[in-house]
C-alpha cells in the first residue's frame, strides 16, 4: 500500500521534471542530462548508507525518516520556486531529494520478501508490474495539475501523498526488527554451534501479513 501511494505521488512529478528545469530553471539540454548522470550515482551512495543505518535502528524507521527528509527537500523545491531562486540552490536540492526517495526501495522489498512465503514471492514479484503501470499513468494526473496549478501546485500535492504513503510504515514499524549485519564464516559458524542464529530481517509469527499488506499491495 505505501509503494503504490508513493508510486503514484512520485509519477506524477518525476516525468516532469526535465520540463521544469528547462522552463522554469532555463537550463539547457546539456546541462538536465548533467544532473540525470549525476544523480543515479548519489542514489547509490545514499542506498548504502541507508542499508547501514538499517541494522542500527532498523529498516522501517530507517525508511521513514529518509522519506520524511525527501518530502521535506520537496516543500523546499516548491519555496525555491517560488521566489525563482537560483538554479544553484534548485539543482542539489533535487538530487539530493531524489536520492532519498529512491534509496529505501531494496528496504521495503526486503522487508516484502520476509513477510511473504517462498511458494509466494514469484507471484508478488509479478504484480510489481502495477505499480509500474500507476507510475506512469499518474502522469496524466501530473500534466493536469501542471496545467492548473503549475508545478508549486504539482510539488505540494505530490508531497501531501508522499506523506500519507508514510502512515501504513508507521503500523508496522513495531512489527519488523532491525536488519542483522552480515556475518563472515568464522562469526557464522560460532552462531550456529551456539543455537542462536536468527536469519536477518525474521518477523514473528503470524506478523507476516500484516507487514506484507501494509508496505505494498503490489
Amino acid at each position: 500500500m505505501s509503494d503504490v501511494i508513493s508510486g503514484l505521488a512520485s509519477g506524477m512529478t518525476v516525468k516532469f521534471f526535465p520540463i521544469y528545469f528547462m522552463q522554469v530553471s532555463q537550463l539547457d539540454p546539456v546541462k538536465v542530462q548533467c544532473i540525470y548522470i549525476i544523480t543515479p550515482i548519489i542514489i547509490s551512495l545514499a542506498a548504502t548508507m541507508t542499508q547501514w543505518l538499517s541494522t542500527k535502528i532498523g529498516r522501517v524507521w530507517v525508511t521513514l525518516c529518509v522519506k520524511v527528509a525527501g518530502i521535506s527537500l520537496l516543500l523546499t523545491l516548491t519555496y525555491l520556486t517560488y521566489i525563482k531562486a537560483s538554479p544553484m540552490l534548485v539543482v542539489p536540492v533535487y538530487i539530493l531529494r531524489t536520492s532519498f526517495m529512491n534509496s529505501t526501495k531494496p528496504l521495503t522489498k526486503s522487508i516484502i520478501m520476509d513477510a511473504v512465503p517462498k511458494d509466494q514471492r514469484g507471484r508478488w514479484n509479478c504484480l510489481e508490474s502495477v505499480n509500474a503501470a500507476t507510475w506512469s499513468g499518474s502522469a496524466l494526473i501530473g500534466g493536469y495539475l501542471i496545467d492548473q496549478y503549475g508545478f508549486l501546485g504539482q510539488f505540494l500535492t505530490t508531497s501531501f501523498m508522499q506523506f500519507v504513503a508514510l502512515l501504513p510504515l508507521l503500523c508496522i514499524a513495531h512489527l519488523v526488527p532491525p536488519e542483522k549485519p552480515k556475518l563472515d564464516a568464522k562469526s557464522a559458524l560460532a552462531v550456529a554451534a551456539s543455537g542462536e542464529g536468527v536469519k536477518s530481517g525474521e518477523l514473528k509469527e503470524g506478523e507476516g501479513d500484516d507487514a506484507r499488506v501494509l508496505v505494498s499491495k503490489t
